[in-house]
C-alpha cells in the first residue's frame, strides 16, 4: 500500500505471487526443493499452499528489522544464550503486527529468511506474540543463524546481505505475504551495507489512526516529569519519553572519550510493586563509529532515542519505573540509576487526572544541572542501590 492505494492492483491472485516467490525460493536456492524449518510443519504448508495472496492492505507488515545494540557493540547468540554451534553470532529482532481486525482467523506469523551465509538457501523463522495496541497484533522475531560472526573481518562483513519477507498463513491454509512496502511481485525486503543492515519504521505505510494516548514526559533541564493526556487506564498504553541528559550530566553515564561515547540508557518498570515481573527496553543509545561505518569526518555518531510504549495489563492499580545507564566501559554491575535507593517514579492507575510528583526528592535540581562543580557531601551520586542491584 502507497497512501491507501493498492500497488499492484489485486490483492488475491490464484496460485499467484506467494506461490510463484516460494517457487522461485526453491529454484534458486534449494535445490532437493526443501528449506530449512525452524518452524516445524509450517515448512510442507509453505509447499503446499494452493492458493496465496500478496498482502498490500495492512493485513501483514514488516515494521523494523536491525542488530540489537549492546553498549559500543551489538548482542551475539553467546551474550543472549543461544546455542549457534560454538560461534558468537550477530543477532538482529525485528517486529511484525498483525491486523487485529482479522488476527482471529489467521494462522501463524511467520518470516522467511536468506541470508548470504546460508547458501542461496531460504529458512522459516517464528514470531512471538508481544501484545496488541492501536489496532495491531505485535510480534517479534530474531535472525539468530547463519548470520556474521564476531569479530569477522570487515571486508567480509561488508558482503553481507539479508533477505526477508514476513508472511502469515491464512483460513484457508494459503499463504499470505507482506508486500505492503514492495513493489516487486517477487521481491522481498533487502538488507546490506548501504542501509547499515537495518530498516526504520515507514510513518507513511499502515499506520493506524492517531490515538490520543497518555504520555509521561521526563524532561530536561528543568528535570520536571509531566503526565500529558493522562489518566493512565488499565488496559490501555503510556508512552515514555525520557530526556537521558538527566542521567547523562548528573551520573559517569559517559563513555571513555565524552558524554555521548559508547552509553546506553535503559528503562525499568514493574506493575503493582510486583519486583519479581521486571521489564526493560532502551530509551537511548549513542556510540562513536570509525572507518567504514562513517560516511564522512571521523569519529561520527550513531544516535538512537526510543519512546517506548508499555501496555497496561487489566485490573493494574499502579506502575512504577526507574532509569540507568551502562557506560562502555562499565563492567557487570557498574550501572548508574536516576532512582534513589529504590524510590521510583510512580504512576496510578487511575480513571481520573492526578499530580505527578518527584519520586526520589532529591532536591538539588539545580545542581544536578551538570558536573561543572561540587555537590553537596550529603547528595554525591554514589552509593546508590535500586532493585537490589548494586552501583
Amino acid at each position: 500500500m502507497r497512501n491507501g492505494k493498492n500497488v499492484l492492483g489485486s490483492d488475491r491472485i490464484m496460485f499467484g505471487l506467494g506461490s510463484f516467490f516460494l517457487m522461485a525460493i526453491i529454484a534458486a536456492g534449494c535445490g532437493d526443493g526443501t528449506i530449512e524449518a525452524r518452524s516445524g510443519a509450517s515448512v510442507s504448508q509453505m509447499q503446499g499452499a494452493v492458493t496465496d495472496e500478496a498482502d498490500m492492505d495492512c493485513l501483514v507488515v514488516l515494521r523494523s528489522v536491525s542488530r540489537i545494540p549492546n553498549g559500543p557493540g551489538y548482542e551475539t547468540t553467546c551474550d543472549l544464550g543461544i546455542d549457534s554451534g560454538g560461534s558468537c553470532l550477530y543477532v538482529w529482532e525485528g517486529f511484525v503486527d498483525l491486523s487485529s481486525e482479522r488476527a482471529g482467523a489467521m494462522g501463524p506469523v511467520e518470516v522467511l529468511v536468506r541470508t548470504s551465509m546460508s547458501q542461496g538457501e531460504w529458512f522459516a523463522v517464528e514470531t512471538k506474540r508481544m501484545g496488541e495496541s492501536e489496532g495491531y497484533v505485535h510480534y517479534s522475531f530474531l535472525i539468530a543463524s547463519h548470520t556474521p560472526a564476531a569479530g569477522m573481518s570487515m571486508t567480509s562483513l561488508n558482503r553481507t546481505t539479508i533477505d526477508l519477507i514476513p508472511l502469515v498463513h491464512g483460513p484457508d491454509g494459503q499463504l499470505i505475504w507482506d508486500h505492503n512496502r514492495i513493489d516487486d511481485p517477487l521481491g522481498s525486503y533487502h538488507l546490506n551495507l548501504d542501509n547499515m543492515w537495518s530498516l526504520d519504521d515507514d510513518a507513511a505505510v499502515c499506520m493506524p489512526a492517531v490515538v490520543t494516548e497518555p504520555e509521561y514526559v521526563l524532561s530536561y533541564p528543568d528535570f520536571a516529569e509531566t503526565l500529558v493526556d493522562g489518566p493512565v487506564q488499565a488496559g490501555g498504553t503510556v508512552k515514555v519519553r525520557y530526556d537521558g541528559r538527566r542521567l547523562r550530566e548528573t551520573q559517569p553515564c559517559m563513555g571513555s572519550h565524552g558524554p555521548v561515547s559508547a552509553t546506553t540508557v535503559m528503562m525499568g518498570w514493574a506493575f503493582d510493586g510486583n519486583h519479581n515481573d521486571i521489564h526493560n527496553t532502551q530509551v537511548e543509545f549513542y556510540a562513536e563509529k570509525y572507518g567504514y561505518l562513517c560516511q564522512g569526518e571521523e569519529p561520527c555518531i550513531e544516535g538512537k532515542i526510543d519512546e517506548p510504549v508499555i501496555d497496561i495489563p487489566q485490573g493494574t492499580q499502579s506502575m512504577e519505573m526507574w532509569f540507568y545507564c551502562v557506560p562502555s566501559f562499565s563492567s557487570t554491575g557498574n550501572l548508574y540509576f536516576d532512582s534513589n535507593w529504590g524510590q521510583n517514579y510512580r504512576l496510578d492507575v487511575v480513571d481520573s487526572s492526578r499530580t505527578v510528583d518527584w519520586a526520589g526528592n532529591w532536591e538539588l535540581h539545580a545542581a544536578r544541572s551538570s558536573f561543572r562543580f561540587d555537590l553537596p557531601e550529603p547528595y554525591v551520586y554514589t552509593g546508590f542501590t535500586n532493585m537490589g542491584y548494586s552501583i
